[in-house]
């Protein structure tokens, strides 16, 4: 279902100048999604091997993958505001860009 409405997307973009930058931001969506979701287990290992127990494993991964799928929905909204109002690119790139540098530090 998520396919389908990315391709239909991709369609209805094709040829015009915002193709490129959506395809650049479902690109970038994913690569944080694994880059968080990576994160997420390697929290998960580190606290199981603390605490020898599973239960921190799958805190960790399971907080992880819920930290990663808000911080999807925050950076997706940022990035449509970007794509919806092209004056606003700009300022909405230096605030991606500052959430990204705190949000990873």
């Amino acid at each position: 279902n998520e396919y389908k409405s990315y391709l239909r997307m991709a369609d209805f973009l094709e040829g015009t100048e915002e193709e490129s930058l959506f395809h650049n931001t479902h690109t970038e969506m994913a690569r944080l999604e694994s880059q968080l979701e990576n994160q997420g287990y390697s929290d998960g290992y580190v606290k199981g091997q603390e605490d020898s127990t599973q239960g921190g494993f799958n805190d960790g991964l399971l907080k992880g993958s819920e930290l990663g799928k808000k911080w999807g929905e925050v950076e997706g909204s940022i990035k449509a505001e970007m794509f919806l109002n092209a004056h606003l690119k700009p300022e909405l790139e230096m605030l991606l860009e500052e959430l990204n540098e705190s949000f990873f530090e």
